[in-house]
């Protein structure tokens, strides 16, 4: 019988309540407002020779290899949240993005954009939770652990 505070278990209500709409709820939100929009901006700027606001503001706060530290932004904000919506290594990408949304923080704080900073940090604070919890029973990392778990017996 699964306990109260197992997240990973079906029976649980727990894992439902809070982990998973946290997951596809901010997965889709920093999808949508922040690693697509970023992503079509760099797809556009190596295709077609585009500007690409972001490099501009990295050039502006002063940071080391603006088109790089742009380029992994924008692919780290683009696949974390897909991994989120879906459950998929869940735990690696919520550490991978964080050196990104520190980043994206201490680059706020510099510019004095606050409401991105606040966003920043709500963001990190949502990636660290994710980490601590884990997906969720309804995930793909789910679907994989009952696998292993079913072919150990």
């Amino acid at each position: 019988m699964a306990s109260f505070s197992d997240h990973s278990s079906r029976g649980s209500s727990t894992g439902w309540i809070t982990t998973i709409p946290l997951r596809i709820g901010a997965g889709a939100t920093l999808l949508y407002l922040h690693g697509w929009g970023e992503a079509v901006a760099g797809w556009h700027y190596l295709i077609k020779q585009e500007t690409w606001p972001l490099i501009g503001l990295l050039e502006k706060a002063a940071m080391p290899y603006p088109i790089v530290l742009a380029y992994i932004a924008a692919i780290l904000t683009t696949f974390t949240p897909a991994c989120w919506i879906i459950g998929f290594l869940t735990r690696f990408f919520s550490i991978a993005i964080l050196p990104v949304i520190i980043g994206a923080l201490l680059l706020a704080n510099r510019l004095g954009e606050h409401l991105e900073a606040e966003a920043a940090l709500l963001y990190l604070l949502i990636a660290l939770t994710l980490f601590i919890t884990g997906p969720g029973w309804f995930s793909v990392d789910a679907l994989f652990k009952e696998r292993r778990r079913t072919t150990r017996r």
